[in-house]
């Protein structure tokens, strides 16, 4: 069993290929279990990141940079490139190790103030759109 992480411009079939070829050996077959390509990379230029930056300087202060990065993990967002050209996978909240580790675990918290704030980015940024 292989699980393979795609990088931007990858897709399943490509992968598949690509390990076949490097395993090249026809004795063993490879089979694709269950796979989904990678979402669109959003532009971290133009109207939609300036409103994601505008919303992070106003709520979260003008010290917190967006950045772009690849997220490691499927999330639900990419249900929305269906109907977006840019989707951003974007958490305002500043958390700490403990709260990290407790994500989707038994206990999740988050303090009540940063709670706030992140509702502050949300509310700015449905603003400037």
């Amino acid at each position: 069993s292989v699980n393979v992480r795609l990088l931007p411009g990858d897709t399943a079939a490509s992968a598949a290929r690509r390990i076949r070829r490097i395993v090249a050996d026809p004795l063993i077959e490879v089979d694709v279990v269950a796979a989904s390509d990678p979402s669109p990379v959003s532009a971290w230029t133009g109207p939609a990141w300036e409103r994601l930056a505008a919303a992070t300087a106003s709520a979260l202060g003008a010290d917190v940079v967006p950045t772009p990065y690849i997220q490691l993990g499927a999330s639900d967002s990419r249900w929305f490139t269906a109907i977006s050209d840019e989707v951003y996978r974007f958490t305002p909240f500043h958390l700490t190790r403990g709260e990290r580790e407790a994500l989707h675990s038994h206990n999740e918290r988050i303090r009540v103030g940063v709670w706030l704030r992140g509702i502050a980015f949300y509310r700015d940024l449905v603003r400037a759109s």
